[in-house]
This record gives structure tokens, C-alpha cells and sequence, in this order.
């Protein structure tokens, strides 16, 4: 007894102590709640930076725990204290992290706030334009390069948001597993109590770990928003400056003789450069003419040489092969060097032809230029495929020669010329990304320029004019394809603490997801077509039933389609909540009878009692039925009337199918002859004209009954089979039948007997019967 009080206590004490800690405090920039009534008060900065700190000494109080050797209580794994250690990292390192991110807010801020200034107080430039090209492309790169970082900045917060959304997901599941190891601790036997509530304790750890980290996320995404905020403060200046600029441009000579003279430099470093890298190559093919040599006298030296001789003839060869690799990269970068000098002519040339364009008086050499400027244009474009094509072949080389490395031994002596060559690659990447950078701002000066140039646009032919339309074109249309339709936000809360994360349904995620469905249904579509046609032509259903079958597939085909294409997309179906109060009215009032006849028509298929072809009879009009739809079924009439039943009427009214179980039934035609007619030549003709009859079955046979003596007549009755949904039809074969039967009974002389009728006169007294002798003859008659 004593045990049980005390494993209660040691609980509650443990309890108490973990609800005390300052490791299990609201997160910061989230707020959490002290009550369920009781909302926590907004942290300031410092307090977070402060309580973050706490914190971070607390893990790592625990962590130098970990490292000193301190046992865990018997039963806790090597796993499970390897994740701990796990989880202390992570919270020691977010909670470092947020630390710094708080710092740089403080900064981000406070740029924010002086950039702002900045632009408030600059009031123009000092001295009257025209100003100088050189500033003119200074700013213009400068507000070049601000939209690129606004990108990159987009780019980094739409990441961070993906990322937090992870983190919640991984929060709920630690929260779940807080709440288990509670349970389980205060169900454990008191020998399991300290691993019980040494794995709570581990739980609460990572919970707070991975709030750590959301919370990390949380301020480095707010960070990305104020650098996009400071971004957007330095364009905004940048546009002013480069609007109080003016479209006139002034080519000072000192400032070309600044820029050639940089240019002379620039080659110059160039050649040394390229000096350098012709020398290696020199190396490298001495080396590889002695290493050829070395390992074809090794071949030619033994027919049957050991295994020593063959590992330095395999040491040769591969000796070989590496130089054959190096000496290719070197002409790779010789060429890349070759052409950052002719980039530097191009450069200067584009600068000449920019300054005669823009001051020029003569329009030939102003058309001249601007002829130059677009070869030159066409030239930076030729350079940028020859940038992409040695980039990609330079990241397959680096990625082939680390799949080597990491296949290779540890003491393999091929390691160092592997390494060798993966930093000769490196070199190689490197030259390629400086050019690749040098010809990326040659285009867009280029393009500026020719842009920036009213005589220019005078000039331009209608395929060029009809080009830039196209830019401009797809520009707006990116923006439209971006445009946010709907913004919401997601929503997580663990242990009081809520996490948001912004989202938005965008019209281009809109537009794809219902391009995507549309492909995916037509190609279904297309498909099931298909299919159901190969089973109509192997004869295992009727094309009625495969139109039917085929048109409630695509109905699930279309249903499933959509919540793929919502899941695939990453488009929530929370995103389309405001459509629900329509829908549930809509629903409501709407759909009572669509949704009766939409289920009767799913038992209707289910229960196969009715099907496309069969025959019916309902309410008095007979048909086939063609269509078994959603909503209705069609039964077309034998007087060519479509009638439209809705499903509801095939399960609750009096229908009768006259092939459900088979298509073939009984038919009856009578024939009435004169007494005295031969009756076993009247069978036999009526036997004869059955078996006759093509539609008439076989089996069942047909039979001839004498079926009565009627007052006036002998009567015949013709039961035969035939199949309803053959192309003719019983009625048909009736009406064929009887012509048969009357001709042949016609040529063997036995009449059809007629109908007659006698009369009884009843009379109380003799009759009076006088003899007429007829008429008078007329006068005059002989």
C-alpha cells in the first residue's frame, strides 16, 4: 500500500515540477493561454530573447547530462535515449536560431526605418542632367538587382510557410504522444514508474522542440517579410533617382576613358589567366604521352604477366584515362577563358554603339548602331547556350567523379587524383558561372538600352514590335495567373498554442487543376471507351448495357478525378468553404427528387431486374429500353415515342419485363375452318407453314392443337417461339404466318370457315303464309 501512495506522489511531484519549468512556457511570437477563458499577454522582444536563453541553458544543462554518462532509469533504450539526444539538438539549435532572428528583426527594422528616411529626405540630385551612362546603369542594376532579391525574398517566405505547414503536422503527432506516455505513466506498475515518466518527460522535450522550431520558422518568415518590406523601400527610391534621371544620357570622355582603361585591365587579367591554364594543359599532355608510354611497354612486356604486373598496368590505365578527363577539362575552360576576352570587345562595342545611337545626328549611323546593338543582343544570347551547355556538362563530370569517390576505398590510391580532378572541375564550374554572370549582365544592359531608346522604338521592324508585345503580353498574364482568388488560413492548436499559416488559392492553381482534370477525364474517358468496345465486340455484353455501364464509370471516374486533382494541387477543400451556405440551400431545396431518382437508379444497376434491351411494359405502353441513366431510363416504344421514366417509377410502379429472365416467349395464331375439312392435312399444312418461317425457333418446336368445335367452325391454334429481340418482331410473325396459312389452305381446296348466325322465331298460332306471284308486268309489256 505504502508503494501505490508513494508512485501516486512521485507522479503528481514530476507533474508539478514539468508544468513549473520554464522549458514548457508559451512559444515565441505565438500566443498561448494561460486558461481556456484567459488569453497570455504579448511578449516584448527582449522578454522572448531572454526567455529563449532559459531555454537554451536548460537543453543544454540536459544535453552535457546526456554526454557525461548519467543511466536512464531501467527499461529505456539506446534508442530512445539517442533520439532525445536528438530532440535536445534540435531545441538548442531553433532556440538559437530564434534568438538571432529576433536580433535581426530589430535590425531589418531599423533599416527599414532609415531607408525610409533616406527617401524622404533626398529631394534630387545636386547638379542638372544630363547625367552619366555610368549612372545611368549603376542604378538601373541596382533596381535590377532589387527585384531579383524581392524574388528570391517571395521565394524564401513561400518556403518557410511549406515548411511550417510540415512542423504542424509533426507537432499534432507529438502532441498525441504527450497525451499516451501520460496515460501510460499513470497506469504504470510501480517497478516501471521512473521509465514511464522518463519517457513523458522525453515526449514534453520533443513537443517543445518542434514548437521551437515552428516558432524559428515563424520569425524567419516575418524577417523574409521585412526584407521584402526593405526591398521594396530602397525600389522605391531607386525609382525615383532613376525617374529623376530624365531619358537623356551623357558620355562623358572621362568616363570612357574609366571604363577602357578598367577593360584593358580586366584583360589583361584575363591572359594571365589563360596563360596559366595553356600551361597546364602543356603539362598534362607531356604527362599523358609518358603515362601511354609507360603503360604500353607494361602491355607489351608479358604475354602472362601476375597479379602485380596487372595492377600497374591497371594503375597505367586508369593513370591515363584521369589525364584524358583533365586535359578535357582544361580545353573546356580555355575556351570558356577565350571567350570572356572576346566578351570584353563585345562590351565596349555595345558601349559605342549605345553612345551613337543615343547622340548621333545622322540617322544612318543611328540605324547602324542600332543594327549593331541587336547583333550583339543575338551574340550575348549565342553565349548564354554556350554558358548552359558547359554548365551541364561540368555538373555531370563533378557528378560522375563524386559517385567514384564514394565508391572508392578509403586507403584506394586512386583518391587523390580522383579528388584532384573534382577540384579541377571545381575551377572549371567556377569560370563558367563568373562568364555565365558577366554575359547575363551584357544581355540585360543590352536589352535596357534598346528599350530605354525612343529612336529605337521609331525604328523597330513589326516582327520586333510584335515580339516586345508578346513580353508584355505574358508579363500581365503571369500576373493574372497569380492573382490570389481566395486567401484563408490554416489553422493548428497544441496544448493552447495556435499555429497560422497563410495560404492562398491562386487563379493559375485553379486554372491547372481544372486543365489537369480535363486532360485526365478525357484520357479516361477515351479509355473506358475502348475498353467497353472490346467487350461488345467479344460479345460479353450488348452495346445498350456498355453505353450505361460506361456513362455511371465516367460519373466516378469524374468524382474521383476531382479529389485527386484538389490532393494533387495541394488545393484544400476548406478553400472552397465559401460556396457552403449555396450549396447546403441548393442541396436542400433542390435535390430531394434528384438524389430518389439517382439512388433507384443505382439499385436499378445493382439489381440487374431491369436492363438496357430489355423489354417493358409500364402504365399501358410497351418499349425497349435504350438509356439507364443517373436521373431517368429511356423506353423507347414500338411506335418509335421515347418515353422518359425516372428511375423512382422502375422500383415503385407495376412493371412488366418481358425478358427478364429470357427473350423468348410464346405466341399463338388460330385458325377457324369449315366442318367437313380434312383435319390431318389441315394439321400438317399448319405444321409445315411453322417449320417454314425463318424467325420461328427450332426448339422449343412448334405445335398444332385442334382447340375446339366451335357452333361453326373447327379451331386451330399455332403455338411457336420466337425471340422479341430479334430484328422482327412477334407481331410480324403473326401477321407472316396467317398469309402463309391462307394461301396453303387455299391451294388444298379447304376454305376458312366464316362466321354465321340462326335466329328462332317462337310464335303462339299458326303462321299466315301468302305465295307472292311477284310484280305486275308495266303496261305495254309483251
Amino acid at each position: 500500500m505504502t508503494r501505490i501512495v508513494l508512485h501516486f506522489l512521485r507522479i503528481g511531484l514530476l507533474a508539478a515540477g514539468l508544468a513549473s519549468s520554464p522549458a514548457v512556457a508559451q512559444l515565441p511570437s505565438i500566443k498561448l493561454p494561460d486558461t481556456k477563458t484567459e488569453a497570455a499577454k504579448e511578449e516584448s522582444a527582449e522578454d522572448r530573447i531572454k526567455r529563449l536563453r532559459t531555454w537554451r541553458d536548460d537543453w543544454q544543462a540536459q544535453m552535457a547530462a546526456l554526454d557525461q554518462g548519467v543511466p536512464p532509469p531501467a527499461g529505456i533504450t539506446e534508442e530512445e535515449v539517442a533520439a532525445r539526444r536528438s530532440d535536445l539538438l534540435l531545441g538548442i539549435f531553433t532556440a538559437e536560431n530564434t534568438i538571432r532572428a529576433l536580433d535581426t528583426a530589430g535590425m531589418l527594422q531599423q533599416s527599414i526605418t532609415q531607408t525610409k528616411e533616406e527617401s524622404a529626405a533626398w529631394k534630387g540630385f545636386e547638379k542638372p542632367g544630363p547625367y552619366s551612362f555610368v549612372l545611368h546603369d549603376e542604378l538601373r542594376r541596382q533596381q535590377e538587382g532589387i527585384g531579383t532579391r524581392l524574388r528570391a525574398y517571395e521565394s524564401a517566405y513561400t518556403m518557410f510557410e511549406r515548411e511550417l505547414a510540415k512542423r504542424q503536422s509533426e507537432i499534432k503527432k507529438a502532441d498525441e504522444s504527450v497525451r499516451l506516455a501520460q496515460e501510460t505513466a499513470d497506469r504504470a506498475a510501480p517497478d516501471h514508474v521512473d521509465a514511464e515518466l522518463w519517457r513523458l518527460e522525453a515526449a514534453k522535450l520533443k513537443l517543445r522542440a518542434l514548437s521551437s522550431a515552428a516558432a524559428m520558422l515563424q520569425h524567419t518568415s516575418e524577417n523574409a517579410r521585412m526584407r521584402t518590406a526593405a526591398a521594396e523601400a530602397d525600389a522605391d527610391l531607386l525609382k525615383r533617382k532613376i525617374a529623376a534621371l530624365g531619358t537623356s544620357t551623357a558620355f562623358p570622355q572621362e568616363d570612357l576613358d574609366q571604363l577602357k582603361h578598367s577593360t584593358e585591365e580586366r584583360r589583361k587579367d584575363i591572359a594571365k589567366e589563360l596563360a596559366k591554364i595553356e600551361k597546364l594543359q602543356q603539362a598534362a599532355i607531356s604527362e599523358r604521352q609518358s603515362a601511354v608510354t609507360t603503360a604500353d611497354t607494361l602491355k607489351a612486356a608479358n604475354a602472362n604477366p601476375t597479379d602485380a604486373e596487372k595492377a600497374k598496368l591497371a594503375a597505367a590505365t586508369d593513370r591515363v584515362q584521369f589525364l584524358d578527363t583533365r586535359l578535357e577539362s582544361l580545353a573546356n575552360r580555355i575556351e570558356i577563358t577565350g571567350a570572356r576576352m572576346r566578351f570584353l570587345s563585345d562590351y565596349l562595342d555595345a558601349q559605342t554603339a549605345r553612345r551613337i545611337l543615343l547622340t548621333s545626328e545622322s540617322a544612318v549611323e543611328r540605324t547602324e548602331a542600332l543594327a549593331a546593338l541587336q547583333a550583339q543582343l543575338t551574340r550575348a544570347s549565342a553565349f548564354d547556350s554556350l554558358v548552359a551547355i558547359r554548365r551541364n556538362a561540368t555538373m555531370s563530370a563533378m557528378q560522375d567523379q563524386e559517385g567514384r569517390l564514394t565508391s572508392l576505398p578509403a586507403d584506394s590510391p586512386m583518391r587523390p587524383q580522383v579528388e584532384e580532378l573534382q577540384a579541377t572541375l571545381r575551377s572549371d564550374m567556377d569560370a563558367v558561372e563568373r562568364f555565365g554572370q558577366e554575359i547575363a549582365g551584357l544581355h540585360m544592359d543590352i536589352s535596357r538600352w534598346l528599350g530605354d531608346s525612343g529612336q529605337v522604338t521609331a525604328s523597330m521592324t513589326w516582327g520586333e514590335r510584335f515580339r516586345g508585345y508578346g513580353s508584355r503580353i505574358a508579363g500581365k498574364a503571369k500576373a493574372v495567373w497569380n492573382f490570389v482568388v481566395y486567401r484563408y488560413d490554416d489553422k493548428t492548436e497544441v496544448d493552447g498554442q495556435v499555429v497560422t499559416v497563410k495560404r492562398g488559392l491562386s487563379l493559375g492553381w485553379l486554372i491547372g487543376a481544372l486543365l489537369f482534370f480535363w486532360v485526365a477525364y478525357r484520357i479516361g474517358s477515351w479509355l473506358l471507351k475502348r475498353g467497353y468496345s472490346r467487350m461488345v465486340g467479344r460479345g460479353r455484353m450488348q452495346q445498350g448495357q456498355a453505353e450505361t455501364l460506361r456513362r455511371w464509370t465516367r460519373i466516378a471516374l469524374g468524382i474521383a478525378l476531382a479529389l485527386v486533382t484538389l490532393n494533387f494541387l495541394k488545393i484544400p477543400l476548406t478553400a472552397f468553404a465559401f460556396l457552403g451556405g449555396a450549396l447546403a440551400i441548393g442541396v436542400g431545396f433542390g435535390t430531394q427528387t434528384l438524389f430518389k431518382n439517382f439512388i433507384s437508379g443505382l439499385i436499378v444497376l445493382a439489381e440487374r431486374k431491369v436492363r438496357v434491351g430489355d423489354i417493358l411494359e409500364v402504365d399501358g405502353v410497351a418499349g425497349t429500353v435504350t438509356t439507364i441513366d443517373t436521373r431517368s431510363s429511356t423506353v423507347r416504344s414500338f411506335d418509335g415515342v421515347d418515353l422518359i421514366l425516372p428511375n423512382s417509377v422502375l422500383l415503385e410502379s407495376k412493371v412488366v419485363n418481358w425478358t427478364h429472365g429470357t427473350a423468348v416467349v410464346r405466341r399463338v395464331v388460330r385458325v377457324r375452318v369449315a366442318y367437313g375439312s380434312q383435319l390431318r392435312l389441315v394439321s400438317t399444312i399448319l405444321e409445315e407453314c411453322a417449320a417454314q418461317h425463318g424467325v420461328i425457333l427450332r426448339s422449343p418446336s412448334p405445335q398444332v392443337v385442334l382447340e375446339d368445335f366451335a357452333t361453326d367452325a373447327l379451331v386451330f391454334a399455332v403455338f411457336y417461339w420466337v425471340d422479341l429481340r430479334a430484328n422482327t418482331g412477334g407481331g410480324n410473325v403473326g401477321s407472316d404466318l396467317r398469309f402463309m396459312i391462307e394461301r396453303r389452305l387455299g391451294e388444298a381446296g379447304i376454305s376458312l370457315a366464316s362466321p354465321q348466325q340462326s335466329f328462332q322465331l317462337n310464335a303462339d298460332k299458326p303462321l299466315r303464309v301468302r305465295m307472292d306471284a311477284g310484280e305486275p308486268d308495266a303496261p305495254g309489256a309483251s
